[in-house]
């Protein structure tokens, strides 16, 4: 424990003060001392140590001395209490000397509101508690949304899955229908083929055809001259008329024949139409079947997407740190459910030190009223009502009233 100096207001060594003095501040200037300590005052009749806040500027320290111990004439004793490195002791230590005199005439008794009162203590945990409260509601509201961005990234995940089904079938059958397409071509080519050759065989028929019945009219033109020059030549007229018969049968044979080969052509020929039709109607579908998985494709991507930032707005709500959301790091279901929890502790902290506070307070009531009591006397030279007992004090207001106040 380190006793050290402390300073008044016009920086003097402070060492002595005279009873019933107020409102006092002191000032601590020490290397040790680097932030705003509580300090802790009391007097050999102290229960209690009563604890005041501090502020610190510039490396100074300085706080108000309770003006509770300023009434008495008992030297004040002062703790700085230290809380640093997870670690809370007193290591500075001060005292004062009160010189003792008569309580002025028009001493005043004010309400020390700097130190930690039962009034103020009740107040803080009204807030923390209070704090706690909204804390809990805005944590509730941010899983709620949190909850809420992960049903939809859910469903956005499964509308992708579905979509990207769709996109699969649509390709499968793109490629089926491109198959077809390429199969009807080859029937149409085929056909076209086939249509030609027809057409050939038929225009070879025709040509034969011609031929046999030139070949026909020729041999009956050779028979009547035949028949004409010489009747000897009778038997060869008979023949080559025979011939001529013969031969104008293979023309009408021939001429069938070519008359088949042109309706087999023209029946390939349809059969081409047929086919290349089917063909372009295959391409066609192929086509749109591509353009299908295409689009399936695409609202695959779109829906996984929006899965992901639904995911990425729904981790924002439950615990930030997403960049989505402007003020997601002090509006999240973490954040909230940790300031909820500091709050709740705060609370019950200062609940517990409400019930100290007053426990301490009925306590000093309790033996104000067992130690003194007043003792009233008139002063008969002046005819004024004196009275003594330093656990009282007494006032007349400006109605004429006489009012009376216990000091704890």
């Amino acid at each position: 424990m380190q006793e050290i100096t402390i300073y008044d207001i016009e920086d003097n060594t402070l060492t002595n003060l005279v009873q019933w003095d107020s409102d006092v501040k002191i000032f601590v200037k020490e290397d040790g001392i680097d932030a705003a300590y509580k300090v802790h005052f009391f007097n050999c009749k102290s229960v209690d140590a009563m604890v005041m806040e501090s502020t610190y500027a510039n490396g100074v320290l300085s706080t108000v001395i309770p003006n509770d111990l300023l009434r008495d004439s008992h030297p004040i004793t002062g703790y700085i209490y230290v809380e640093k490195d997870n670690e809370h002791k007193s290591v500075y230590c001060f005292r004062i000397v009160i010189r003792k005199r008569p309580k002025p005439a028009n001493y005043i008794y004010t309400d020390q509101t700097e130190y930690i009162t039962f009034d103020k203590v009740l107040k803080e945990a009204q807030k923390y508690a209070n704090d706690s409260r909204d804390y809990s509601v805005k944590a509730k509201e941010s899983e709620t949304n949190a909850a809420i961005s992960a049903n939809t990234a859910s469903q956005k995940a499964n509308e992708a899955i579905n979509s990207a089904n769709a996109a699969k079938v649509s390709e499968t059958a793109s490629k089926e229908s491109e198959d077809n397409a390429a199969a009807s071509k080859d029937a149409a080519k085929a056909s076209e083929d086939n249509a030609a050759q027809s057409a050939k065989d038929a225009d070879a028929s025709k040509i034969a055809a011609k031929e046999s019945q030139n070949a026909a009219a020729i041999s009956e033109q050779n028979a009547k001259a035949s028949e004409t020059a010489s009747k000897a030549s009778e038997d060869n007229a008979a023949k080559s008329a025979q011939d001529a018969r013969e031969s104008k049968e293979s023309a009408k044979v021939s001429e069938d024949e070519a008359t088949k080969s042109a309706i087999a052509a023209k029946e390939s020929q349809d059969a081409a139409k047929i086919s290349e039709d089917n063909a372009a109607t295959s391409e066609q579908n192929a086509s749109d079947k591509a353009n299908e998985a295409s689009t399936s494709a695409n609202t695959a991507s779109q829906k996984a997407n929006e899965a992901s930032n639904s995911a990425t707005l729904s981790k924002s709500w439950a615990e930030g740190d997403t960049g989505v959301r402007e003020d997601e790091a002090t509006n999240n279901a973490k954040f909230h459910s940790e300031q909820s929890k500091n709050s709740s502790e705060l609370s019950k902290a200062y609940l517990e030190k409400v019930e100290q506070a007053g426990n301490e307070a009925v306590d000093k009531i309790q033996n104000a009223l067992d130690i003194s009591a007043p003792n009233f006397i008139v002063d008969l030279s002046t005819g004024h009502l004196m009275y003594s007992g330093e656990r009282f004090a007494f006032l007349v207001n400006k109605a004429g009233h006489l009012e009376w106040g216990l000091i704890v």
